[in-house]
């Protein structure tokens, strides 16, 4: 069976190396997406010699500011160039901070057994996990640059009381926004509401699907514009927009394949890095696949990982 990697790298040309150098097999391919506020060369040339590993172009790189719909863009472009390239067998997402914790032969197997099922994460929201679901779904949010948290989540005018529109916070928010997107600002006009034919999902960014789920993902977005609109101001829409449409339309759905550890459930909190303390707990896990790792603070824990999955 193919297995098609798609890589979500923002760092350290070296960890994407290892992670590659990993998972590499001879029915493996890897389509990297390296954020545009990176240089690219680095990158590039660490992996020069792999004849396996596909980066996107120039002009299909996306600045994916932390909780943007960056992320979303960047995975549907390398869904594209994997169906452009007659790709067959899985997709599965990873970021550049991912590492496997079972072999290749495990990973292979795992597929082969469970072959056409879909691997991510989903629970209708609003959902407790979620706290702050309301806020994802029916406020807009608008990023006002690249630099991580900088941005602001707010309803229409029409779901706001006429003291609370002229109080002096909200009028600051607004002149806000419209100094650092006044184009965007047209849609405060409408309120913001959920596709009606769709349930929302929410759950993990990081999934294992079928190619023929690759394609209807495709076919869908390309069919159904307001979609993609809708989540142009979706908060973390890489956490709802692949969830929402596989828990609606697909049938074999199981949990996601990938381990993380978090520390807080807050809208800014981040998973737990793994190091060498982690190791025995991942040795227990079922999941295939973990996150995150630092190659700056606990390279060994990938070196402890490699000898127990050899």
């Amino acid at each position: 069976m193919n297995i098609n990697y798609i890589i979500l790298a923002h760092k350290e040309p070296g960890q994407l190396c290892r992670l590659v150098e990993k998972l590499s097999t001879e029915n493996t391919f890897f389509y990297i997406h390296v954020d545009r506020s990176q240089d690219i060369t680095p990158f590039k040339d660490v992996l020069k010699d792999k004849s396996n590993v596909f980066f996107l172009s120039k002009k299909n790189r996306i600045a994916s500011t932390w909780g943007s719909p960056g992320l979303v863009k960047a995975t549907l472009q390398a869904m594209r160039d994997i169906i452009k390239d007659n790709r067959s067998g899985y997709v599965i997402l990873l970021s550049g901070q991912c590492y496997p914790i079972k072999s290749n032969q495990n990973i292979a197997e795992f597929l082969e057994k469970h072959n056409g099922c879909n691997f991510i994460e989903g629970f209708e929201l609003p959902d407790y996990r979620w706290p702050n679901s309301s806020i994802r779904m029916q406020f807009y949010t608008f990023f006002l640059s690249s630099e991580k948290g900088d941005f602001i989540t707010t309803p229409s005018f029409f779901d706001l009381s006429v003291q609370k529109i002229l109080s002096v916070g909200t009028i600051k928010k607004y002149l806000k926004i419209f100094l650092n997107a006044p184009l965007k600002t047209k849609v405060l006009f409408s309120k913001r509401r959920f596709p009606k034919e769709l349930k929302p999902y929410g759950g993990m960014q990081w999934w294992a699907l079928p190619i023929e789920t690759i394609k209807f993902i495709i076919k869908y977005v390309d069919e159904n514009p307001a979609y993609s609109k809708y989540h142009a101001f979706t908060l973390f829409s890489d956490e709802i927009f692949f969830q929402t449409l596989v828990h609606n339309y697909c049938t074999k759905v199981k949990n996601s394949i990938m381990f993380s550890s978090w520390s807080g459930i807050d809208v800014s909190s981040s998973p737990t890095t793994i190091t060498t303390d982690h190791f025995e707990e991942l040795k227990q896990r079922k999941e295939i696949f973990a996150r995150k790792f630092d190659f700056e603070k606990d390279q060994k824990v990938l070196d402890m990982i490699d000898q127990y999955t050899a």
